[in-house]
């Protein structure tokens, strides 16, 4: 990260400071908690704060196969973010799935999604993101952590050191 603050332009006056947990409230998820990996700079002229995350890519990717490797039926806020790390916007998406725009913007306003629509959106990502790299040992954790249908995931924590990896999943 630069010197200066990126909303007032004040050079040299970041204060640095590694965060133990941080909730990764920017995914559009509100259950992702960041281990010990995120730093937070506050600017000691105007107060504005900016966060800096490892592998931003990579973190987005793991959160994409958590989401996809999960027994429960996707949210609406779940769909929206695959959506989103396609780089589709809704029309384009509800093409994608063979339905009209209107039926998929309920959808993503829903928060009860059948099964058949929830395989859908898992299998129209999985082809729109084929070309991306595949981490099958963290698919295969996630799978074996997941195995139990009798609870349900409330939060997913990660942890950064080489690469993300699945810390914690809170039930």
């Amino acid at each position: 990260m630069s010197d200066g603050c990126l909303d007032c332009g004040a050079s040299g006056k970041l204060e640095k400071r590694k965060l133990r947990a941080h909730q990764f409230t920017e995914s559009g998820l509100d259950n992702i908690v960041l281990l010990d990996s995120v730093y937070q700079y506050t600017c000691k002229e105007c107060g504005d704060v900016t966060y800096e995350y490892p592998k931003l890519s990579q973190l987005h990717s793991t959160i994409a196969d958590f989401l996809l490797s999960k027994k429960e039926v996707l949210s609406n806020k779940e769909v929206i973010y695959l959506r989103k790390m396609l780089g589709l916007d809704q029309k384009s998406f509800s093409v994608l799935l063979g339905k009209n725009l209107e039926y998929y913007k309920k959808i993503e306003k829903s928060n009860k999604l059948n099964k058949d629509i929830d395989r859908l959106i898992r299998m129209t990502y999985k082809a729109g993101d084929i070309d991306r790299e595949y981490n099958q040992k963290d698919f295969s954790l996630h799978k074996k952590l997941l195995n139990n249908d009798t609870h349900s995931i409330e939060k997913l924590k990660l942890s950064f050191k080489k690469s993300w990896k699945t810390a914690q999943l809170v039930m």
